[in-house]
């Protein structure tokens, strides 16, 4: 579902602690953890260094299905995998301007609470994450 759907929106607790929100591409998995990229210089970044806490949220009318992972963000410094992430994705190289790709950060997400639900008047249901 993740993979189809593809944009997630990321909710941070932003510098002024209120909440904010965003979309972002986030449909990579190595191992059991989510990864998506952001550029140092973007406040969502300062804000997962202030705060880790986050949660993405995937959405489709399709079936009104809703996907939300809830855990830390933690920056990525393994090269290999920067690397590896870059060049499977990318979108980094053709949408970034030459001149912001320097500050393209990698972060990951290991899952703490995933939750499902579908159809609009249904609840969530915790999921196992696998």
């Amino acid at each position: 579902f993740i993979a189809k759907v593809h944009i997630g929106h990321l909710a941070t607790i932003g510098l002024d602690n209120k909440p904010r929100v965003r979309p972002v591409g986030a449909g990579i998995f190595y191992g059991d953890d989510v990864y998506f990229f952001t550029l140092s210089i973007r406040n969502k970044h300062a804000e997962m260094q202030a705060n880790p806490n986050v949660e993405i949220v995937w959405f489709t009318f399709e079936g009104e299905v809703q996907v939300h992972i809830k855990g830390q963000a933690v920056l990525v410094e393994d090269e290999v995998i920067r690397q590896r992430f870059r060049n499977q994705v990318g979108v980094i190289d053709k949408l970034v301007p030459a001149e912001l790709r320097q500050y393209y950060v990698l972060y990951k997400i290991h899952p703490d609470k995933v939750e499902y639900s579908k159809g609009f008047a249904t609840s969530y249901t915790e999921i196992p994450w696998y």
